[in-house]
């Protein structure tokens, strides 16, 4: 049994087979066959997605340096796959991080660091035939679906209000739609959202109109949507909202700032182990990319991708329950027909 859990883990490692997991540098992108002209396609595609979420807006047209990055998209893959869902075929690729990011710190291109996102709670009525109703619960999935997925194309964590008897009790759909700061600040307390989304969306003859405002930090942005459909409006709406954001969080990191390190741990004992500690790790401040390089002798070497300094992350790992730091010895060192590199920091999974 143990060998056949080892095997599988060997199989998930194996560039382009799996991609176990998403993250900020993985894209999933449709395609009508696995052809490399088709791949090279959705590969700049998929690229064009993962700048979206490192800058925090759309890349455009006429922005050379980003230009300059999408015509090399295929340099920066590290794996890719296909998979398929309801008959549809879909590349799944993951990108160097670490190779990116160096770039557009070269290109002085403004990164909106992960940590930096403020978690967003959207309170949104939709009003369509005077019926106003409020997006949250069980309200609308479709239409919460549409909001979440702008959030995750642009890399903003969405929350939506339950809408139980406390929040029913805390503010009305009119309160809302009529723009009243107070109650909606009120309402929105015990969510300890970072920023506030506030959208109204209404049908206006063939069409929609999105009116929104945006409050974090005590300050309060609004802008105006018109669009064909309510999904559009609210992906449209998201997307500026972002935009807004990225302009005051995102920042040009000095040299030295992106890097990675490589974590050798110990006494993993098969994958239930290794999917704790690829989760702990992935959970980690600063890190954005988490990938397994190399096993053997019940050890995993995890190469980690940091936007910033790796120090809080470490000392996140030291202080906590489920690793513990271990010397490096001459035993860490790589065999000679190993290509991988000596580990910078050695751990035991603790209790395994």
């Amino acid at each position: 049994m143990e060998y056949r859990k080892w095997l599988l883990l060997i199989l998930l490692l194996l560039p382009g087979l799996s991609l176990a997991g998403t993250g900020l540098f993985d894209a999933r992108i449709q395609v009508d066959s696995e052809s490399a002209s088709e791949r090279d396609e959705a590969t700049r595609d998929g690229l064009e997605t993962i700048l979206t979420r490192l800058t925090g807006r759309e890349v455009p047209a006429d922005d050379d340096a980003l230009a300059e990055v999408l015509e090399q998209s295929t340099r920066y893959v590290q794996q890719y796959g296909y998979d398929s869902d309801d008959d549809r075929l879909y590349l799944r690729v993951r990108y160097d991080g670490r190779v990116l990011q160096r770039d557009l710190v070269e290109q002085e291109i403004p990164i909106w660091p992960r940590e930096r996102r403020p978690r967003t709670l959207a309170w949104v009525v939709v009003d369509q035939g005077g019926s106003r109703r409020i997006l949250g619960g069980d309200e609308s999935p479709d239409l919460q679906a549409a909001l979440r997925d702008a959030g995750a194309r642009t890399g903003l964590p969405v929350l939506f209000p339950l809408m139980d008897l406390e929040d029913q009790q805390a503010i009305r759909a009119s309160e809302i739609w009529g723009g009243f700061r107070e109650p909606i600040e009120r309402a929105s307390e015990r969510y300890d959202a970072d920023a506030v989304l506030v959208g109204r969306v209404a049908q206006r003859g063939q069409g929609w109109r999105g009116r929104w405002v945006l409050y974090w930090e005590g300050e309060s942005h609004s802008w105006t949507v018109d669009n064909d459909s309510a999904p559009d409006v609210l992906d449209v709406g998201v997307e500026a909202g972002v935009t807004r954001l990225a302009e005051y969080y995102a920042v040009v990191p000095e040299d030295g700032e992106v890097g990675r390190l490589t974590l050798r741990v110990r006494d993993v004992g098969g994958l239930d182990g290794y999917a704790r500690v690829e989760n702990y790790l992935r959970d980690l401040s600063g890190v954005e990319a988490v990938d397994a390089i190399r096993m053997g002798g019940g050890a995993v070497d995890f190469r980690l991708t940091f936007q910033g300094l790796p120090e809080r992350a470490l000392q996140r790992m030291r202080s906590g329950s489920l690793l513990a730091e271990q010397e490096l010895d001459e035993g860490d060192a790589p065999d000679a027909d190993d290509d991988g590199a000596r580990p910078d920091y050695i751990f035991r999974l603790s209790g395994s």
